[in-house]
């Protein structure tokens, strides 16, 4: 038994008690929020095959006025007359078919509603044909989150193939609240590096200190407004399994030690939430990693020592990396260099 087993903090009990008096007054208004982003717009796919034929894909649009309000309505597609009636049905099957539609009245010819209806193409397999997103290949995704501790929190990337103005983002948990964790809420920062965007997400009711027995599911969807384009892009993941800690301040000795701050970003108590870290020197261009034996590692409060002799003479490098204890499967930090101490 470990110690995380042996001395939960807080139970599913406490954190469902939480669940309870938020639902009524979170769930709501967010929903709402949700549904007015997305209330006009529909979306539609075309699967295309090898000799560039697709079946259309049906869609019917409402008119938000009623016929008894307003009398009979009908509906046009940019300046086109496309139908009669509050419902009308479209076929979908290019770009073509997609863009605005709007409701009107007959009699007095005023403007009453909108429909977006926006086309995902896909190819014979699936897939999206010439996706708005550039693949990661490192983690064979179109997006992919990172969380630096246990506390709910976490970002999510995505790159662009290029710039666009007309581009529209929207992300998060498109699911009912569902479990005592709640439901996640992302927002899309303003700020972006060249064609990544990225968005700080975080769990309205997380509790850190219980075993999570259900995932997280993101969807990200993305559209071209001038085109009508769209794509959804879908992820499913444990906040265990998307942790990456920040680096770890390191300084070396002369006679080797190397002196270790776990990350000022990191869950605590560290007791808990255990790290493992590794060690890489390197000479003239050749490197080695070694991982640090627990029982070599002298704790001090929150600061670390262990001795590597290599690292006191001149020429090498010393860099350390830390990764969740309890997680193979989770990420590396990135490499913090280690700094030589004067005194």
């Amino acid at each position: 038994m470990t110690f995380r087993d042996a001395f939960p903090i807080c139970g599913p009990q406490m954190t469902f008690i939480v669940f309870i008096l938020m639902f009524t007054l979170t769930l709501v208004a967010h929903r709402e929020a949700t549904q007015e982003i997305r209330a006009n717009e529909c979306f539609a796919e075309s699967q295309w095959s090898s000799d560039n034929t697709a079946h259309p894909e049906k869609r019917t649009l409402n008119c938000d006025k009623s016929e008894s309000q307003h009398g009979s309505v009908y509906w046009k597609k940019g300046p086109k007359w496309v139908g009669n009636g509050r419902n009308l049905t479209i076929r979908v099957r290019g770009t073509p078919d997609a863009g605005n539609y709007t409701c009107w009245s007959s009699t007095t010819h005023e403007l009453l509603s909108f429909r977006v209806v926006y086309i995902t193409k896909k190819n014979e397999q699936g897939e999206i044909d010439e996706p708005i997103l550039k693949k990661y290949p490192e983690k064979n995704a179109y997006f992919y989150c990172e969380a630096n501790n246990y506390s709910g929190n976490f970002t999510c990337f995505w790159k662009v193939h290029s710039q666009n103005p007309n581009l529209k983002f929207w992300i998060g948990d498109e699911n009912q609240m569902k479990s005592a964790s709640g439901r996640v809420i992302c927002d899309i920062n303003s700020e972006k590096t060249n064609t990544e965007y990225s968005a700080s997400c975080r769990r309205e009711n997380p509790c850190s200190y219980t075993e999570e027995y259900e995932q997280i599911e993101l969807s990200l969807h993305v559209c071209l407004t001038d085109v009508f384009v769209h794509e959804k892009h879908n992820r499913s993941f444990f906040i265990k399994d998307i942790l990456k800690p920040d680096v770890s301040p390191c300084q070396v000795t002369r006679n080797g030690t190397l002196i270790l701050l776990h990350p000022a970003t990191w869950s605590t108590p560290v007791s808990y939430f255990g790290l493992t870290y590794q060690i890489k020197t390197v000479f003239n261009n050749n490197e080695e990693i070694s991982e640090v034996d627990h029982s070599l590692l002298l704790q001090h409060g929150d600061i670390m020592t262990i001795t590597k002799k290599l690292c006191r003479f001149s020429g090498y490098r010393c860099l350390i990396r830390s990764r969740d204890h309890y997680n193979s499967h989770s990420d590396w930090s990135n490499w913090s260099n280690c700094r030589y101490r004067i005194n």
